[in-house]
C-alpha cells in the first residue's frame, strides 16, 4: 500500500507503467487509504532486485537521488572507482527500458517510492541471482554484483 489521502497523476501514471509491463496484476486507489498494488510473479522478482539499488545507493532518501542515480548509470565513466558496477547499471537501465520510464526526476523517484512501499508479505522474495542471471550475459558477474557492492562500504 502506498498512503494517499487523494489520487496522484504521477503515481497513476508509473502504476500504468508497472502494469503494461507485467510487473503489477492490478493496482488501485481507494479514497482516504490510498494506493494498492498488487504484484505479478515478474515483479515481485523485479521488487526484490530493485529494493537491493534502492536501499545501497540510499534512493529514496531524495527525490533528486533515482534522476541522479539514473545519469550516472547512463553515463558512467569506465573504470569502476563510481562503486557502481557494470551489473547494477545494466539491471537500473534495464528495469526502467522493460517500463518505459521516462528519465525525469518525478517519475523515477515515484517508482522508487511504490518499489519501497511494497508489502512485504504480498512479495514471495525469490532468489535475486536467478532473475538477473536472465538479464546479463555473463551470470558469475552477476551472482557477485549485489554481495560485492553491500561488502565493498563494509556491511
Amino acid at each position: 500500500m502506498l498512503p494517499n489521502p487523494e489520487p496522484l497523476p504521477t503515481i497513476d501514471h508509473v502504476g500504468t507503467l508497472l502494469m503494461n509491463a507485467g510487473w503489477l496484476s492490478a493496482f488501485s486507489f481507494v479514497p482516504e487509504r490510498g494506493y494498492f498494488f498488487r504484484w505479478s510473479r515478474k515483479g515481485e522478482q523485479r521488487v526484490v532486485l530493485v529494493r537491493y539499488l534502492i536501499d545501497d545507493f540510499k534512493l529514496a532518501a531524495d527525490s533528486g537521488l533515482p534522476k541522479n542515480f539514473t545519469d550516472a548509470c547512463l553515463h558512467a565513466p569506465r573504470s569502476m572507482e563510481s562503486g557502481l558496477c557494470k551489473a547494477c547499471r545494466a539491471f537500473w537501465l534495464a528495469c526502467l527500458g522493460e517500463l518505459s520510464l521516462e528519465v525525469e526526476a518525478d517519475p523515477l523517484y515515484t517508482f522508487v517510492k511504490i518499489i519501497e512501499a511494497a508489502d512485504e508479505d504480498d512479495v514471495d522474495f525469490p532468489p535475486p541471482v536467478l532473475e538477473l542471471a536472465n538479464l546479463c550475459p555473463n551470470p558469475q558477474l552477476i551472482s557477485y554484483a549485489f554481495r560485492d557492492r553491500k561488502s565493498s562500504d563494509g556491511t
